[in-house]
């Protein structure tokens, strides 16, 4: 099956590649296009805007689509300071990759240097008119350290994997090998699940 990941984001793109490799489909990307819609993401949870995505792409393509979206909620963090939805947004900024690293340095700093971290992902696909499927749970919710100190590598368009630590072996997520990053991307067999049963 052929499908089109609604991003333009080309470490994203690859990422999904990976993560689903071995299931019979085909991932575009909307990378090469042009004139795309603009999306406002204005929802308030990432299932939101994840259907916003996917709706306002699969009008502009035609072809069977999906969309993703992602909220990072930080322990030890006040509510109100919570990025949520907002992760690239600092009041009505939007942050580029390093105003991140150095934003969510300084958030880690003030909790101790080291925080537990959670990114509440959410997928929506569209393969028809009246075919439409999405998932929002703990089985693709991923867990991680988020630190206030930086490693010299960075990963556009992941720009927090610089700041990241998978839990289980300490190591910072640029560090892990292919095997590595298999294991601590938990979220990795609810995507597959997802998509194994949506193609049958």
């Amino acid at each position: 099956m052929e499908l089109i990941y609604g991003t333009r984001n080309p470490a994203k793109a690859m990422s999904m590649r990976k993560m689903l490799s071995g299931l019979d489909l085909q991932l575009g990307d909307l990378c090469s296009l042009e004139h795309l819609p603009v999306v406002e993401e204005t929802g308030s949870s990432p299932l939101d805007n994840a259907r916003e995505k996917a709706e306002t792409y699969y009008r502009f393509t035609g072809r069977p689509v999906f969309a993703c979206d992602s909220g990072l909620f930080i322990e030890g963090l006040d509510s109100e300071l919570q990025p949520g939805v907002k992760i690239r947004r600092l009041g009505d900024k939007v942050m580029n990759d390093e105003e991140m690293i150095n934003h969510y340095r300084e958030l880690s700093a003030e909790l101790g240097g080291r925080a537990v971290a959670h990114y509440r992902n959410a997928i929506f696909l569209i393969l028809s008119d009246d075919q439409k499927r999405w998932l929002m749970d703990d089985t693709i919710e991923e867990t991680f350290y988020l630190v206030s100190k930086p490693h010299s590598i960075r990963v556009e368009g992941f720009p927090l994997n610089s700041l990241s630590l998978d839990i289980m072996s300490g190591k910072y997520f640029v560090d892990l090998t292919d095997e590595e990053r298999d294991s601590a991307y938990t979220c990795r067999n609810g995507f597959r699940n997802f998509f194994s049963e949506a193609i049958r």
